[in-house]
Protein backbone atom coordinates (compact mmCIF):
# COMPACT_ATOMS: atom_id res chain seq x y z
CA UNK A 1 0.00 0.00 0.00
CA UNK A 2 1.18 3.18 -0.98
CA UNK A 3 2.06 5.59 1.91
CA UNK A 4 1.30 9.65 1.19
CA UNK A 5 4.31 11.92 0.64
CA UNK A 6 2.51 14.48 3.03
CA UNK A 7 3.36 12.01 5.85
CA UNK A 8 6.96 12.00 5.15
CA UNK A 9 7.31 15.55 6.40
CA UNK A 10 7.35 13.01 10.09
CA UNK A 11 9.88 10.99 8.92
CA UNK A 12 12.03 14.21 8.25
CA UNK A 13 11.02 15.74 12.03
CA UNK A 14 12.36 12.03 13.49
CA UNK A 15 15.48 12.24 11.62
CA UNK A 16 16.58 15.82 12.63
CA UNK A 17 18.64 14.37 15.68
CA UNK A 18 22.00 14.64 16.47
CA UNK A 19 24.86 12.83 14.18
CA UNK A 20 25.22 9.92 17.00
CA UNK A 21 21.39 9.74 17.61
CA UNK A 22 20.32 9.48 13.94
CA UNK A 23 22.68 6.52 13.38
CA UNK A 24 22.63 4.67 16.33
CA UNK A 25 18.22 4.50 15.75
CA UNK A 26 18.26 3.80 12.26
CA UNK A 27 14.57 2.73 12.66
CA UNK A 28 13.48 6.38 12.90
CA UNK A 29 14.35 6.78 9.62
CA UNK A 30 14.76 3.52 7.92
CA UNK A 31 11.31 2.15 8.97
CA UNK A 32 9.35 3.75 6.06
CA UNK A 33 12.15 1.63 3.64
CA UNK A 34 10.43 -1.69 3.05
CA UNK A 35 6.96 -1.48 3.84
CA UNK A 36 6.09 2.56 2.26
CA UNK A 37 8.97 3.72 0.21
CA UNK A 38 8.58 0.54 -2.03
CA UNK A 39 5.19 1.61 -2.09
CA UNK A 40 6.12 5.47 -3.09
CA UNK A 41 8.94 4.80 -5.59
CA UNK A 42 8.56 2.49 -8.91
CA UNK A 43 10.09 -0.81 -7.70
CA UNK A 44 12.10 -0.53 -11.16
CA UNK A 45 14.12 2.58 -9.90
CA UNK A 46 16.22 -0.02 -7.70
CA UNK A 47 16.81 2.12 -4.40
CA UNK A 48 18.61 0.91 -1.14
CA UNK A 49 16.91 -1.41 0.96
CA UNK A 50 17.68 -0.19 4.10
CA UNK A 51 16.93 3.03 3.86
CA UNK A 52 14.22 5.90 2.59
CA UNK A 53 16.09 7.15 -0.33
CA UNK A 54 17.02 10.92 -0.65
CA UNK A 55 18.05 12.89 -3.74
CA UNK A 56 21.85 11.78 -3.95
CA UNK A 57 21.10 8.55 -2.50
CA UNK A 58 22.18 9.03 0.78
CA UNK A 59 20.52 9.08 4.58
CA UNK A 60 19.16 12.40 6.68
CA UNK A 61 18.32 15.61 5.81
CA UNK A 62 22.30 16.95 5.84
CA UNK A 63 23.59 15.21 3.56
CA UNK A 64 21.36 15.15 1.19
CA UNK A 65 21.47 18.60 -0.30
CA UNK A 66 22.02 19.03 -4.17
CA UNK A 67 23.24 21.33 -6.33
CA UNK A 68 21.29 19.41 -9.99
CA UNK A 69 17.53 19.23 -10.18
CA UNK A 70 17.18 15.50 -10.52
CA UNK A 71 15.71 13.28 -13.24
CA UNK A 72 14.80 10.54 -11.52
CA UNK A 73 11.46 10.19 -10.62
CA UNK A 74 11.08 8.96 -6.98
CA UNK A 75 14.48 11.77 -6.46
CA UNK A 76 11.96 14.34 -7.32
CA UNK A 77 9.24 13.07 -5.47
CA UNK A 78 12.05 12.69 -2.22
CA UNK A 79 13.38 16.45 -2.86
CA UNK A 80 9.52 17.68 -3.27
CA UNK A 81 8.79 16.24 0.39
CA UNK A 82 12.11 17.92 1.39
CA UNK A 83 11.13 21.23 -0.11
CA UNK A 84 7.72 21.73 1.67
CA UNK A 85 8.97 20.63 5.06
CA UNK A 86 11.83 23.04 4.74
CA UNK A 87 9.35 25.62 3.93
CA UNK A 88 7.07 25.09 6.57
CA UNK A 89 9.35 25.08 8.93
CA UNK A 90 11.54 28.10 8.06
CA UNK A 91 9.05 30.88 7.06
CA UNK A 92 10.98 33.31 8.41
CA UNK A 93 14.56 32.99 6.08
CA UNK A 94 11.74 31.64 2.70
CA UNK A 95 8.44 34.07 3.70
CA UNK A 96 7.42 34.54 -0.22
CA UNK A 97 8.19 31.48 -2.37
CA UNK A 98 6.82 31.62 -5.95
CA UNK A 99 4.27 28.46 -5.25
CA UNK A 100 3.32 28.57 -2.12
CA UNK A 101 3.70 25.46 0.56
CA UNK A 102 0.18 24.39 0.12
CA UNK A 103 -0.10 24.24 -3.92
CA UNK A 104 3.20 22.27 -3.87
CA UNK A 105 2.10 19.76 -1.63
CA UNK A 106 -1.31 19.97 -3.65
CA UNK A 107 1.19 19.05 -6.90
CA UNK A 108 3.06 16.25 -4.77
CA UNK A 109 -0.41 15.14 -3.81
CA UNK A 110 -1.78 14.95 -7.36
CA UNK A 111 1.40 13.34 -8.46
CA UNK A 112 1.13 10.24 -5.54
CA UNK A 113 -2.44 9.60 -6.40
CA UNK A 114 -1.30 9.40 -10.30
CA UNK A 115 1.46 6.84 -9.22
CA UNK A 116 -0.65 5.27 -7.36
CA UNK A 117 -3.45 4.51 -10.40
CA UNK A 118 -0.64 4.06 -12.56
CA UNK A 119 0.47 0.84 -10.44
CA UNK A 120 -3.00 -0.23 -10.23
CA UNK A 121 -3.17 0.19 -14.05
CA UNK A 122 0.27 -2.16 -14.30
CA UNK A 123 -1.55 -4.70 -12.34
CA UNK A 124 -4.72 -4.72 -14.16
CA UNK A 125 -3.10 -4.48 -17.92
CA UNK A 126 -0.91 -7.46 -16.71
CA UNK A 127 -3.45 -9.58 -15.85
CA UNK A 128 -5.77 -8.60 -18.84
CA UNK A 129 -2.67 -9.58 -20.87
CA UNK A 130 -2.65 -13.02 -19.33
CA UNK A 131 -6.46 -13.04 -20.05
CA UNK A 132 -6.22 -12.41 -23.70
CA UNK A 133 -3.55 -15.32 -23.75
CA UNK A 134 -5.33 -17.97 -21.88
CA UNK A 135 -8.39 -17.28 -24.47
CA UNK A 136 -6.39 -17.40 -27.36
CA UNK A 137 -4.82 -20.41 -26.26
CA UNK A 138 -8.71 -21.83 -25.96
CA UNK A 139 -9.58 -21.09 -29.68
CA UNK A 140 -6.47 -22.40 -30.74
CA UNK A 141 -7.03 -25.47 -29.12
CA UNK A 142 -10.91 -25.39 -29.99
CA UNK A 143 -9.89 -24.36 -33.92
CA UNK A 144 -7.19 -27.05 -34.16
CA UNK A 145 -9.66 -29.84 -32.87
CA UNK A 146 -12.38 -28.78 -35.32
CA UNK A 147 -9.27 -28.68 -38.28
CA UNK A 148 -8.73 -32.18 -37.25
CA UNK A 149 -12.20 -33.17 -37.49
CA UNK A 150 -13.00 -31.53 -40.85
CA UNK A 151 -9.79 -33.57 -42.32
CA UNK A 152 -11.06 -36.55 -41.25
CA UNK A 153 -14.92 -36.24 -42.27
CA UNK A 154 -13.40 -35.34 -45.86
CA UNK A 155 -10.39 -37.59 -46.31
CA UNK A 156 -8.04 -34.36 -46.46
CA UNK A 157 -9.80 -33.48 -49.82
CA UNK A 158 -8.41 -29.78 -50.30
CA UNK A 159 -11.38 -28.57 -52.40
CA UNK A 160 -13.34 -29.14 -49.53
CA UNK A 161 -11.36 -28.11 -46.82
CA UNK A 162 -10.78 -24.86 -48.78
CA UNK A 163 -14.80 -24.08 -47.92
CA UNK A 164 -13.50 -23.83 -44.19
CA UNK A 165 -10.33 -22.04 -44.87
CA UNK A 166 -7.81 -24.80 -44.76
CA UNK A 167 -6.09 -26.59 -46.81
CA UNK A 168 -5.38 -30.50 -47.47
CA UNK A 169 -2.27 -31.92 -46.78
CA UNK A 170 0.02 -32.45 -49.32
CA UNK A 171 1.90 -35.51 -50.28
CA UNK A 172 5.85 -34.97 -49.93
CA UNK A 173 7.00 -34.25 -52.90
CA UNK A 174 10.32 -36.66 -54.96
CA UNK A 175 13.35 -35.79 -54.50
CA UNK A 176 14.86 -35.36 -57.88
CA UNK A 177 17.95 -35.85 -59.42
CA UNK A 178 20.33 -32.57 -59.94
CA UNK A 179 20.23 -30.65 -63.28
CA UNK A 180 23.79 -30.62 -65.05
CA UNK A 181 26.89 -28.52 -63.60
CA UNK A 182 27.48 -25.53 -65.51
CA UNK A 183 30.16 -23.88 -67.69
CA UNK A 184 33.17 -25.88 -66.66
CA UNK A 185 36.22 -24.37 -67.11
CA UNK A 186 40.54 -24.91 -66.72
CA UNK A 187 41.01 -22.07 -64.34
CA UNK A 188 44.76 -22.80 -63.64
CA UNK A 189 47.37 -25.91 -64.60
CA UNK A 190 50.90 -26.54 -63.60
CA UNK A 191 52.85 -30.10 -64.61
CA UNK A 192 50.87 -32.91 -63.32
CA UNK A 193 48.12 -30.76 -61.59
CA UNK A 194 45.19 -29.03 -63.25
CA UNK A 195 42.22 -26.24 -61.22
CA UNK A 196 38.88 -27.21 -62.45
CA UNK A 197 36.16 -24.40 -61.70
CA UNK A 198 32.32 -24.98 -62.12
CA UNK A 199 28.72 -23.32 -61.17
CA UNK A 200 26.27 -25.38 -59.70
CA UNK A 201 23.29 -26.93 -61.72
CA UNK A 202 20.18 -24.00 -62.39
CA UNK A 203 17.75 -26.56 -62.23
CA UNK A 204 16.64 -30.04 -60.44
CA UNK A 205 16.70 -31.42 -56.66
CA UNK A 206 19.78 -30.04 -54.19
CA UNK A 207 23.09 -31.65 -55.02
CA UNK A 208 24.81 -33.60 -52.41
CA UNK A 209 28.38 -33.92 -53.90
CA UNK A 210 29.52 -33.48 -57.62
CA UNK A 211 32.32 -36.20 -59.52
CA UNK A 212 34.96 -35.20 -61.54
CA UNK A 213 35.93 -37.93 -64.40
CA UNK A 214 39.11 -37.99 -66.59
CA UNK A 215 39.65 -39.51 -69.89
CA UNK A 216 42.59 -38.95 -72.26
CA UNK A 217 41.77 -37.78 -75.42
CA UNK A 218 40.60 -40.43 -77.80
CA UNK A 219 39.60 -43.02 -75.32
CA UNK A 220 35.45 -43.47 -74.75
CA UNK A 221 35.96 -44.97 -70.78
CA UNK A 222 35.68 -42.28 -67.89
CA UNK A 223 37.42 -42.82 -65.00
CA UNK A 224 36.12 -40.96 -61.51
CA UNK A 225 38.78 -38.67 -60.38
CA UNK A 226 37.39 -37.38 -57.38
CA UNK A 227 34.61 -36.58 -55.55
CA UNK A 228 33.81 -32.97 -53.56
CA UNK A 229 31.28 -31.02 -51.97
CA UNK A 230 31.90 -27.69 -53.92
CA UNK A 231 31.87 -26.63 -57.07
CA UNK A 232 36.05 -26.73 -57.68
CA UNK A 233 38.72 -29.07 -57.11
CA UNK A 234 42.50 -29.36 -58.03
CA UNK A 235 43.62 -32.34 -59.36
CA UNK A 236 47.09 -33.54 -59.02
CA UNK A 237 49.46 -36.70 -60.19
CA UNK A 238 47.64 -36.49 -63.59
CA UNK A 239 49.47 -37.51 -66.54
CA UNK A 240 52.05 -35.45 -68.34
CA UNK A 241 52.37 -34.39 -72.05
CA UNK A 242 48.81 -35.88 -73.11
CA UNK A 243 45.61 -34.37 -73.38
CA UNK A 244 43.35 -35.23 -71.17
CA UNK A 245 39.62 -34.30 -71.04
CA UNK A 246 37.28 -33.64 -67.83
CA UNK A 247 33.65 -33.04 -67.03
CA UNK A 248 31.67 -33.22 -64.04
CA UNK A 249 28.37 -34.41 -62.71
CA UNK A 250 25.79 -33.89 -59.68
CA UNK A 251 24.95 -36.47 -57.67
CA UNK A 252 22.01 -36.83 -55.12
CA UNK A 253 20.29 -39.78 -53.46
CA UNK A 254 17.76 -39.81 -56.57
CA UNK A 255 20.73 -39.97 -58.92
CA UNK A 256 23.81 -38.20 -61.30
CA UNK A 257 22.89 -35.21 -63.32
CA UNK A 258 23.77 -35.19 -67.07
CA UNK A 259 27.13 -34.49 -67.66
CA UNK A 260 28.99 -30.75 -67.60
CA UNK A 261 30.44 -29.43 -70.73
CA UNK A 262 33.69 -31.03 -71.37
CA UNK A 263 37.62 -29.45 -70.93
CA UNK A 264 40.73 -30.28 -72.10
CA UNK A 265 44.01 -29.74 -70.76
CA UNK A 266 47.91 -30.86 -71.51
CA UNK A 267 49.33 -31.07 -68.22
Amino acid sequence: MCVPFSQMRTWHSQSRISESTRFGAPNRVGAVSRSSAHGIFPESLDFPPDSIVFPNNTTGLESSTMRRFPNREAEVAALASEIIFGLRENVDDFPSPPVSVEELQAFLDAYTRAHEDHVVAQGAAAEATSAKGEALEDLADAMKGVLRYAEHAVGSDDSKLRKIGWRGRREPSALQPPGAPRTLEVKREGRGWVYLDWKSPADGGAVSAYRVNTRTAGQTEWKEAVLCFESMSVLTDQPEGVEIEYQVIALNKAGDSLPSNLVTAVL
